[in-house]
């Protein structure tokens, strides 16, 4: 039996390493051994399996079988890596998916999607940044996280099925938004001195996964300018460090 492609199916539905063994019927060392032989193979990541652990369990392990979990998958550097990648993730597909359905609404011309679907001050913004970048994309590319907040406010008519279950809760998805991008700042800029908390990744990796499960939120598509091809522990931190 393919038990690496099950501990990691059983993972991302979100049960926790213990309780894949009941499951499958072998000991916690077998799973633990499985676990390690899915992220080898990338089916999973080392964040999560730690993130199956209630936020309580992961500040303080109590068992053994907790504390296995915590020192083999719970190391903040690869937990801050894969935050990033989800990040940048849940970026490159909004992008993408906002892109796609302005078009799909109101035409692939200048006149239509770009004029009808996005805010004057957003297309304002980035032409000023197409002007002073060298490469000189599709002024779409120069979007980031806020002014996508504000595309989805101006035009959530057309955009909220990409909020899944909160497609009837605006409010709560546009806060969802600028709270990520409060973490997306903590994890980009490093100097400043802030670090994600636990609470932070338990944000991001539920975003994530709410995303995920969205049918109308497909993995990102080429947008403009895009090819197919293209797309040290802080005391805040209470995960295991690296060493």
């Amino acid at each position: 039996m393919a038990r690496a492609e099950d501990v990691a199916d059983l993972t991302l539905s979100g049960l926790q390493p213990a309780l894949i063994a009941n499951e499958l019927g072998i000991s916690l060392d077998a799973t633990l051994g499985y676990l390690e032989r899915a992220v080898g193979r990338a089916l999973i990541r080392r964040s999560d399996i730690c993130f199956t652990l209630p936020l309580s369990v992961r500040e303080s392990p109590t068992t053994v079988e907790e504390r296995q979990v915590m020192v083999r998958f719970g190391n903040a550097a690869h937990a801050l890596g894969d935050m990033y990648q989800d990040l940048r993730g849940i970026e490159c597909s909004l992008h993408s998916q906002i892109f796609e359905l302005l078009v799909h609404k109101f035409g692939p011309n200048e006149s239509g999607w770009w004029l009808m679907g996005i805010p004057q001050l957003v297309r304002e913004k980035c032409q000023q940044r197409r002007e002073s970048d060298p490469q000189r994309l599709d002024p779409y590319c120069y979007t980031n996280l806020i002014d996508l907040h504000n595309v989805l406010d101006m035009s959530w008519s057309v955009l909220s099925p990409l909020a899944g279950e909160l497609q009837k809760d605006k409010g709560r998805f546009l806060d969802a938004l600028k709270q990520l991008n409060k973490i997306r700042n903590m994890v980009m800029h490093p100097a400043r001195g802030v670090t994600p908390d636990e609470a932070d990744f338990d944000f991001v990796s539920k975003f994530r996964r709410d995303l995920a499960r969205n049918e109308a939120f497909p993995e990102p598509g080429p947008g403009p300018n895009e090819s197919e091809e293209g797309a040290n522990k802080s005391n805040t931190i209470r995960l295991v460090s690296s060493r």
